[in-house]
């Protein structure tokens, strides 16, 4: 109910506005994400898409009451449930377990979906809501994380993107349904999640704030933590020490600050799997939580800002320039990562950006 106002008085807000807005239409004039096994990475572009769509559908319903946001997004629950007009992958394991992240994606875009539409949804609706996110998401959860085949991602070594989205989806899905879940899947998984990620996910960051991956899995894996802290804090009041268990998590928007040259980023080794879903978003989210305003304002200035949580995660309030006072060269020195940046501008589109990568090798997930 605060965003009109605030979209009519802030430039970065009104332009996101736009975009969401145009993303849903545009996404909205073409039919439901359609199944598609992309060998070893599973689905998980598909259920990126699937999050993708439903944050904007529910987003431009909130903004404008307009209930036809709301049945276009049931037409893709309905697809990716196997209920729509046409098939969608197999009977059984429909959102592809054994590659977890997807099924971690599909179930943060059912629980996203429950929970912004909630009140418009019929009891029947929710059930049938429940009931998909039960099968298909939060059993299999419960199985993996209790040492199931494919939970792999929550052993002690694996400190990346794997724990992060696999905890942060079926986190933000049981926060969704919990009230109104009669299994127990949603209770149990939280006392397996939260446990779990703040002991492995948030330990992705070392202590000089470098990424346990490449560059682009920093947009994955914090994408994964911000959206599962945010919902809890927004759902309970508490963190559960997602921001706080390691003392340095706040570093690693100065990984992301120096890892970005002036047109790409440093590409030094597997560069990850497409965007869709993961933006940098999480920065504006560091920018307010450990409070840190440059994080925000460089990544306002960023492609990939327009989102419908930088609406609700985006200090207006916050002013100056990302780059002043910013040294120009960084040197990370953890043992385990070791890696050097170095411009000549961050504003030049035109800038000499070089970057040197060292370090052991080792130690890290990939």
């Amino acid at each position: 109910s605060a965003l009109p106002e605030l979209i009519k008085n802030d430039p970065y807000l009104k332009g996101w506005n736009e975009t969401i807005f145009g993303n849903a239409s545009t996404w909205s004039a073409m039919p439901p994400v359609p199944y598609f096994m992309d060998g070893s990475s599973g689905i998980l572009d598909v259920c990126r898409q699937v999050k993708e769509r439903v944050k904007a559908f529910a987003y431009v319903y909130r903004m404008t009451n307009d209930s036809s946001w709301v049945d276009r997004t049931w037409v893709e629950l309905q697809n990716a449930a196997g209920n729509g007009t046409t098939s969608w992958g197999p009977d059984v394991d429909k959102w592809n377990s054994v590659h977890f992240l997807d099924t971690a994606e599909m179930s943060a875009a059912f629980g996203i979906a429950y929970d912004w539409l909630y009140d418009m949804w019929t009891d029947q609706q929710k059930e049938m809501i429940r009931f998909t996110l039960n099968e298909y998401g939060l059993s299999l959860g419960v199985t993996n994380l209790n040492g199931g085949p494919n939970g792999w991602w929550s052993d002690s070594d694996i400190k990346g993107n794997w724990n992060c989205v696999c905890n942060g989806g079926l986190t933000v899905a049981s926060l969704a349904i919990l009230g109104d879940d009669t299994t127990g899947n949603a209770e149990q998984l939280l006392g397996l999640t939260i446990p779990n990620a703040k002991e492995n996910c948030v330990f992705a960051v070392s202590d000089d704030g470098t990424w346990a991956e490449t560059a682009n899995y920093w947009y994955f894996g914090t994408t994964g933590w911000a959206e599962m802290t945010s919902s809890l804090i927004t759902a309970t009041g508490s963190d559960y020490g997602m921001l706080t268990n390691n003392p340095n998590f706040n570093l690693t928007g100065l990984f992301h600050f120096y890892v970005q040259g002036a047109t790409s980023l440093f590409n030094y080794g597997d560069h990850g799997p497409n965007k869709f879903s993961t933006t940098a978003n999480a920065m504006i989210f560091m920018a307010d939580q450990f409070d840190i305003p440059r994080y925000a304002l460089y990544q306002r200035e960023q492609w990939d800002a327009a989102d419908p949580w930088s609406m609700f995660w985006y200090d207006p309030t916050v002013f100056g320039a990302f780059w002043d006072g910013a040294p120009l060269d960084a040197f990370f020195d953890n043992h385990t990562d070791q890696w050097a940046s170095m411009r000549s501008s961050f504003t030049d589109i035109d800038a000499l950006y070089v970057a040197a990568k060292a370090g052991m090798l080792q130690g890290h997930q990939t």
